[in-house]
């Protein structure tokens, strides 16, 4: 009974080591996207400044855009 208790031990020991690697492993991740996700928001944020005409227009096009295929969808059915 001792030796299998003994190898249920390092089998929980072993699985837990695992699981804080993957935890390490994903929050390392969620750090990297996080970092690339507030570069890609600052990068529209400096293309909008140098470029307001154009990004209005990129806006109402897909607004209309959204907007006709709401509508579409939602439309009356007979």
């Amino acid at each position: 009974m001792n030796d299998f208790m003994d190898r249920a031990k390092k089998e929980v020991d072993e699985v837990t080591r695992r699981a804080n690697e993957a935890k390490e492993a994903i929050i390392e991740k969620a750090g990297d996207v996080k970092d690339a996700t507030m570069k890609k928001v600052e990068e529209g944020r400096e293309y909008v400044q140098k470029n307001p005409e154009k990004s209005a227009g990129i806006a109402l096009g897909v607004g209309a855009l959204i907007g006709a295929i709401v509508g579409f969808f939602t439309g009356r059915r007979k």
